[in-house]
């Protein structure tokens, strides 16, 4: 699923490079379709990839949060950030 494979993707970056990921989720007990996982999930892998590349950052974290209407995917950084 989709929480199992950022879990597992995270840990291996963390073993890799010098920025610590967390992964943070709320009201995710059930699955999505597949399709919505696998676009989350590419996202999420696009936001992480950037982090590694260009934000100089020591700490990020990724939340995943979803209520009754919307699904929110949240990826912050301390990097540097851009004007």
């Amino acid at each position: 699923g989709l929480i199992q494979s950022l879990q597992s993707i995270l840990k291996k970056i963390n073993t890799s490079s010098e920025i610590n990921f967390n992964l943070d989720t709320y009201n995710l007990n059930e699955r999505f379709n597949r399709e919505l996982e696998l676009s989350l999930y590419r996202i999420t892998l696009e936001l992480i990839n950037n982090i590694i590349k260009h934000s100089n950052a020591k700490n990020a974290t990724t939340q995943l949060i979803k209520n009754e209407e919307s699904i929110t995917l949240m990826v912050v950084d301390d990097g540097i950030g851009f004007e």
